[in-house]
């Protein structure tokens, strides 16, 4: 149970890394934003990056699901 919590929580961490790499690929515009400074100096702009990110977390929260069944399947392999 110690291993599967082990490998549970080293795969968690790596999945992390991988998120927060590619959002700094795709979306380097989201990298160090102050979201709460930017909403109240420029709620335009808040707006538009709000929407970019939560673009960019539904295509991560895709691609993640098939990793994660190519992995489950291999398991079983």
């Amino acid at each position: 149970r110690q291993a599967t919590t082990s490998v549970s929580n080293d795969y968690s961490q790596k999945l992390s890394q991988l998120q927060a790499t590619v959002i700094k690929t795709i979306a380097p515009e989201l990298a160090n934003v102050d979201w709460n400074k930017l909403a109240t100096e420029d709620a335009f702009e808040y707006v538009r990056l709000s929407n970019r990110a939560r673009q960019v977390q539904e295509t991560l929260q895709v691609h993640m699901k098939e990793v994660i069944v190519m992995w489950i399947l291999r398991q079983t392999e």
